[in-house]
């Protein structure tokens, strides 16, 4: 079996707090090759805004880590009887800027899966996974 190369970026952990009814913060960890870099965001008045929060504070992690990610759309899902997270993000790489959908199944932590439904979207765009 061939060795694939390592990551660029590796997901750590996600965490989430609810600060009041329908309003929460997230904070994302992701390693790059040097150091790990913990993006932050808060959504409210939402029905996904825990699952919105984790997404948005992928992007803001990977902002860190110097890439250009903007998500658009985040949605809970239930193929083949199990839930999962898609996310709509937007990615820039020197001139080019694409709409990318990534995908999730959720294993118990729908945030995570959030957050991975991110890194999914945008690794082969970026180069990153």
């Amino acid at each position: 079996m061939s060795e694939r190369p390592p990551r660029q970026v590796k997901f750590v952990k996600a965490r989430t707090a609810a600060l009041a009814p329908a309003r929460y913060q997230a904070e994302v960890e992701l390693r790059g090759a040097a150091n790990t870099y913990v993006g932050r965001a808060e959504a409210a008045d939402a029905d996904l805004a825990a699952l919105q929060a984790a997404a948005r504070a992928t992007a803001d992690a990977l902002r860190l880590l110097g890439h250009r990610v903007d998500v658009k759309e985040i949605e809970v899902l239930k193929p083949f009887g199990r839930f999962a997270v898609a996310a709509l993000v937007e990615a820039r790489y020197e001139d080019e800027k694409r709409s990318l959908v990534g995908f999730c199944m959720d294993a118990g932590d729908l945030n995570r899966a959030a957050s991975l439904a991110v890194l999914n979207a945008v690794n082969r765009f970026l180069d990153i996974g």
